[in-house]
Formats: structure tokens, C-alpha cells, sequence
């Protein structure tokens, strides 16, 4: 269960570029959030026979300066509690820094503290002549590794991605089933496609008896630790101009995952994707 939080993030949206025939640009202008969003989200595990929740996700988002620019200082944590936490613990603390004018990310900060796993990953943006991001690893059974990589595509991380797949231009008017996006998976030095199709508008009703309108997409992922190979991995983005992913799930290799949107605070535009309750 090494690396659960971060795993839970990539069902979102990996670390990568998102492009389609219409955009191949990396800088993108902020239209959906601002600073002092509040997002809660809280996630419920079949893991065998086992049945887990008390995962909480929480971001939040600020204004300040880095190293001259204005930017968008992102803090995302991940905390294990309830039945789940006596399981196994998690204290997650992921930290992202976003240029406000364009969204490109400066800075990327992850702490994983996991039962007696405990590593800090860190990547520097620079942009001077081409995209290099200089990334670094470490953990506490002695791995190190570190490196520069020059990528031709843009690069984002597990925070930086999310929020800039929110101001994609998703015209929920024209868009048709199947038509798909293309996401590069980059961590520590090596990316890898993946592909994100659309499959059709959808109210989805969470856990707690919300109901949003949304855009239901599927994303493909490669197997790996959690996965299965070729599962189906399917995420719902509110269909306003707020972008916000309401619901997420997947199946793991012995078991799901279902992660809810449960609050959000000081949003950009009024909520019009959430819908009155069903009586």
C-alpha cells in the first residue's frame, strides 16, 4: 500500500502534459479557481475482504511570491483515519507553486509519510530555453537518485496537473463520445502516454446525497503496484465553470477505490453543476 496518496492523485490525473488536435500550448489562462478555494475530498477502499474509509484529501490555495513571480501556492495532504487508519497511516503532504499569469508550475514538493515509509520527492521548473526540470528522490532505506531532464512537452506534477486540466477548454457543447486527450506521465526523469477519452455527460450522486452535473471521462493507465492493466479508471468534472472533480474511481488489483467531493469554500463561480436533492 507504499505510495497510496500519491496514487489516489494520479487517478485524478498523473503527472504530465494534457494536448488534444485543438491545444498544444503549456501556459493557460486561470478561468476556474481562485485563491482561497478549499477542496475536501474523502476516499473508501475495498482492499479483499477488507472495507477502508476515513481517507481524507484536502487542498487548499494561496497567493504568494517565488523567486520574483507571482504564483499560486498549492498545498494538498492526505491523512488516514477511522478503521483505515489502525489498518495502515498515512500523513501526506504534497506542496505545488504555479505562476498565476499562465499556471505553469515553478515548484513541486512531496512528503510521504507512510507507516515506515517516509521519502521526499522534489522538482525545480525552469524555462529559460526549453522545459528542465531538476528532480531529486529520497527515502529512508537509502535510495537516492536525482537528475536534470529536458522535456520537448510540458511537464506537471500530481497538484500542478489538476488544476490545470480545471481550465481546460472542455466545451461541454462540443464535445463527442470518444474523443480522446493525450496525458504524458513524467516522474523522476521518465514519462509515459496515457489517454484520457470522454464518454458523455452525467449527474453523478455521491455518498452523502449530492448530485452534480458533469463530464464523465475515462483515463487509461498502465499497470503498476495498485493497478490492474487495462482497468478502467473513470473520473467526473463538474460541468460549470468551477472544473471541479467530483468523483473518481478505479479498481486496484484486490479491490476498488471511490474518492467524493465533500466540500469545497470560497469557490471562483457559483456551484450551477450542484444540483437540488432528490426527494
Amino acid at each position: 500500500m507504499k505510495k497510496l496518496f500519491v496514487y489516489i492523485l494520479l487517478f485524478v490525473l498523473p503527472i504530465g502534459n494534457i494536448h488534444s488536435q485543438e491545444t498544444n500550448s503549456c501556459g493557460i489562462t486561470n478561468t476556474s479557481f481562485k485563491a482561497g478555494e478549499k477542496l475536501r475530498y474523502s476516499a473508501y477502499f475495498r482492499w479483499g475482504i477488507l472495507q477502508l474509509s476515513s481517507f481524507s484529501i484536502q487542498s487548499e490555495v494561496k497567493r504568494e511570491r517565488y523567486k520574483g513571480e507571482s504564483v499560486f501556492a498549492i498545498t494538498t495532504t492526505g491523512v488516514t483515519a477511522g478503521n483505515m487508519d489502525k489498518f495502515f497511516t498515512i500523513r501526506d503532504t504534497l506542496h505545488a507553486k504555479l505562476k498565476v499569469n499562465d499556471l505553469q508550475p515553478l515548484y513541486f514538493k512531496e512528503i510521504a509519510n507512510e507507516e515506515k515509509f517516509k521519502a521526499t520527492r522534489e522538482f525545480k521548473y525552469d524555462y529559460t530555453d526549453s522545459t528542465r526540470v531538476s528532480w531529486q528522490f529520497a527515502d529512508n532505506k537509502n535510495k537516492e537518485k536525482a537528475g536534470n531532464t529536458t522535456l520537448t512537452n510540458c511537464a506537471y506534477d500530481a497538484v500542478s496537473i489538476i488544476y490545470r486540466l480545471r481550465n481546460y477548454d472542455f466545451n461541454a457543447e462540443t464535445l463527442k463520445p470518444n474523443q480522446t486527450f493525450r496525458i504524458d506521465y513524467f516522474s523522476d526523469g521518465k514519462s509515459s502516454p496515457l489517454q484520457m477519452r470522454f464518454e458523455k455527460k452525467e449527474i453523478v450522486t455521491l455518498k452523502n446525497g449530492d448530485r452534480y452535473d458533469c463530464l464523465k471521462f475515462e483515463l487509461e493507465v498502465a499497470e503498476g503496484t495498485l493497478f490492474k492493466n487495462n482497468e478502467r479508471v473513470f473520473i467526473w468534472i463538474t460541468n460549470d465553470k468551477n472544473r471541479l472533480i467530483a468523483y473518481v474511481e478505479a479498481k486496484l488489483k484486490i479491490g476498488y477505490v471511490k474518492m467524493d467531493l465533500v466540500n469545497v469554500e470560497h469557490h471562483r463561480h457559483p456551484l450551477a453543476a450542484k444540483l437540488k436533492p432528490v426527494r
